[in-house]
């Protein structure tokens, strides 16, 4: 069994979590059916 890191809210009331794609500094883009989200790492 796996233990997520950490989670993060989107504002999305659906999350696929199909669609993630990395961004250029410390960021990643997660894309769900009703809302597009930036997560980044301090």
């Amino acid at each position: 069994m796996t233990t997520p890191l950490d989670r993060v809210h989107t504002g999305s009331r659906i999350a696929n979590g199909m669609f993630l794609t990395p961004g250029g500094n410390r960021d990643v883009f997660y894309c769900t059916t009703l809302c597009v989200a930036r997560v980044v790492w301090r």
